[in-house]
């Protein structure tokens, strides 16, 4: 997560079992992978992409990896964290 956060690796450098590990895992407080990304808002999307590939946008995407949306500690889900951020923008993309 802190490379992500950091910028030092790229959603796509992540290998597949190690990309469903930092989905599933969740830190002190309930914090998320998506909690954690909440102030860069295209790492976010790029997650949902590869979680949630749809290329042709035509369909409804499949689902490779279940991204767990929860809420922290806090009450504040990931959309509520964008929301407070006023990245209007990644939440919809979300939804």
């Amino acid at each position: 997560m802190e490379k992500l956060k950091n910028k030092t690796i790229q959603v796509s450098q992540i290998d597949k079992n190690s990309f469903q590990k930092l989905i599933y895992n969740i830190l002190p407080g309930g914090t998320t992978v998506l909690h954690y990304l909440k102030d860069d808002g295209n790492k976010m999307a790029e997650i949902l992409k590869v979680c949630h590939p749809n290329p042709s946008r035509k369909e409804l995407a499949t689902i490779e990896t279940h991204i767990p949306f929860l809420e922290n500690f806090e009450d504040k889900s990931p959309m509520d964290l964008l929301c407070d951020n006023s990245d209007y923008k990644t939440a919809n993309t979300m939804l």
